[in-house]
């Protein structure tokens, strides 16, 4: 059926019997939070596949729609993508490896031949696209941007000062895309939007380099030393994973969660790991040594 997300009530008609709503429609920067207790008031599951700071926050700080998604014995479960859930997994995973550590750096990095949808640009361009950087990914050298993403608050409980960061394979896309940038963190949604329609349909004619992508988190304590973990997959399908395996288990029961539950916090590190290697996605990992100086060499 179609669905105007923008007018009261719609979802809540279309949720009425269904399990769980899974939502990948974006960028949720221009979503109402409404749309979540519609589902809940629908009696369903919510889902989503969200990366934008001020929703994957605003639900997970809002301890009323806790209390209504409790009352009514279904889950919350936003940010189910790359960010902040297998960010997060990763950024876990590490920590058990180096409990000192301090800094984190968060890297998603994008294969040129990877179709970019007009929510997923529009997100990019809404989150800020700044302070260009060299970074090494498993999948090769990428020239990266920071962007805003829920990591940087979530990751605040670990004690870790963070940086997230977006590495893009083509020089073409990285020039559009700050080009296109302009004032989109300010701009109204609908002009953002009107701008990543003419970037996905450029993108379209963009048949070289990889299809691949992956996720890396590197965390460093005091000295530099630390270690970076990544998944690594061959296409775009990371993304909706993490959403899409816990739509399976709140089908089947075996995810026995109720109310708001946070991204990473579905399943244990290991349980993880199991269900991304299982669909095809690959585990890295490395030390990391403390750069050199003259003094030790």
């Amino acid at each position: 059926m179609r669905i105007d997300l923008a007018r009261s009530g719609e979802l809540r008609q279309a949720a009425g019997g269904c399990v769980a709503v899974a939502c990948t429609a974006g960028p949720f920067q221009a979503l109402r939070v409404e749309l979540v207790k519609e589902v809940v008031d629908a009696g369903a599951h919510w889902v989503d596949i969200a990366d934008a700071s001020g929703w994957v926050l605003g639900i997970l700080e809002d301890s009323e729609l806790d209390e209504q998604a409790r009352a009514a014995s279904v889950a919350v479960g936003t940010g189910l993508s790359t960010l902040p859930a297998l960010s997060g997994v990763l950024a876990r995973w590490l920590i058990e490896r180096v409990p000192q550590a301090r800094t984190a750096t968060v890297i998603l990095s994008i294969g040129n031949r990877n179709r970019k949808g007009a929510a997923a640009i529009g997100s990019a361009l809404m989150s800020g696209m700044r302070d260009p950087s060299r970074v090494e990914t498993p999948i090769g050298p990428r020239s990266s941007f920071r962007i805003d993403a829920p990591d940087d608050r979530l990751l605040a409980a670990e004690r870790l000062e963070v940086t997230c960061r977006v590495a893009l394979e083509s020089a073409i896309a990285r020039l559009i895309a700050v080009l296109a940038r302009g004032r989109s963190q300010e701009s109204d949604p609908r002009e953002v939007m009107r701008r990543s329609r003419l970037l996905t349909r450029a993108s379209s004619f963009w048949n070289y380099g990889s299809s691949g992508g992956c996720v890396q988190v590197e965390v460093r304590d005091e000295h530099g030393v630390g270690a970076a973990a990544a998944f690594v997959g061959p296409d775009q399908r990371m993304a909706i994973l993490p959403a899409a395996i816990v739509v399976k288990r709140l089908v089947n029961g075996s995810a026995g969660f109720r109310g708001v539950i946070r991204p990473a916090n579905w399943m244990s590190i290991a349980e993880s790991i199991a269900e991304l290697r299982r669909r095809g996605i690959r585990t890295v990992w490395r030390d990391i040594a403390p750069a050199r100086t003259d003094s030790t060499r």
